[in-house]
């Protein structure tokens, strides 16, 4: 039986219910065509890169080997730490990674996409899975790189660690909830995605990746309610076989994510052909 789509004046706020089961139904017959995109990028950005997944793991070595510089040097006191400052470091700057490559990745597939999106009439959300799976996939490279570094250590996360699996998705999650909440206006403005640089280098010195958590003051209420506070630590305590100190406060921010993730890809799905028009003009 052939389908037809029948594409009216009327907005599909009006309906919201039928808006809501058809991004599911799209969603779930998406999934294909998402793989497909997203085995094509992998291959495209291995391929045409000289060090190839080694730039996994460049940036969160180059951040660790600052703050080791910084922190010995004395230029900066760190403060004491549970696990070896360098181990604290890397594996913070490690996740953290992951969050802020989920956080550009669907303002960079739109972008990446806008020739295909404006000739071929597709799922759009196929675009935002395929990200999806990329961020997924180097999030993973990046996990495996991290265990010679735990056995240097001596650290034995034990059967608790592969829960940093799960901590690892719940950042990929909150990026993808943001990053796709900012997608309608960083489409239309290239500046959104470079104040997003800079508010995600600030935002990381205020999360406690490359410094340990403060419990008193200002940054101590700052680090408190910051919540990938609590999705950075626990992940961490997970990955290096730590008690979670946070870990109410990361199923609480879980449930925020879901909420906002649900309410992005319903704005995405109602700004789409707008911006697909305007992209195109």
């Amino acid at each position: 039986m052939n389908h037809q789509k029948v594409y009216t004046p009327e907005t599909p706020v009006c309906q919201p219910w039928k808006l809501i089961k058809d991004m599911l139904t799209d969603i779930k017959n998406s999934k294909e065509l998402a793989w497909r995109l997203m085995v094509r990028n992998i291959a495209g950005m291995y391929r045409q890169s000289i060090l190839g997944i080694g730039w996994a793991f460049i940036m969160p070595l180059i951040t660790t080997l600052t703050w080791i510089f910084l922190n010995g040097a004395g230029i900066v006191k760190v403060g004491a730490t549970p696990i070896p400052y360098v181990l604290y470091t890397f594996t913070g700057t490690f996740l953290w990674q992951i969050f802020v490559d989920a956080m550009n990745s669907p303002i960079q597939q739109v972008l990446r996409s806008k020739d295909i999106l404006a000739k071929i009439n597709l799922p759009k959300e196929a675009i935002i899975l395929s990200g999806i799976g990329e961020v997924l996939f180097n999030a993973s490279i990046r996990l495996i790189l991290i265990i010679p570094i735990l056995f240097i250590f001596k650290v034995n996360p034990g059967w608790k660690g592969i829960f940093v699996l799960f901590g690892a998705i719940v950042l990929v999650m909150a990026g993808i909830a943001i990053g796709l909440l900012l997608t309608p206006i960083g489409t239309l403005f290239q500046d959104i995605g470079r104040g997003l640089t800079i508010a995600t280098t600030f935002w990381m010195y205020i999360t406690p990746v490359v410094f340990p958590m403060k419990t008193e003051g200002i940054a101590g209420l700052v680090f408190k309610y910051n919540p990938m506070t609590s999705l950075l630590m626990t992940s961490r305590d997970w990955l290096t076989g730590q008690m979670p100190v946070f870990l109410i406060e990361f199923y609480i921010v879980l449930s925020i994510i879901m909420v906002l993730i649900f309410a992005a890809f319903i704005l995405y799905r109602i700004s789409m052909p707008i911006l697909i028009e305007r992209m195109s003009a």
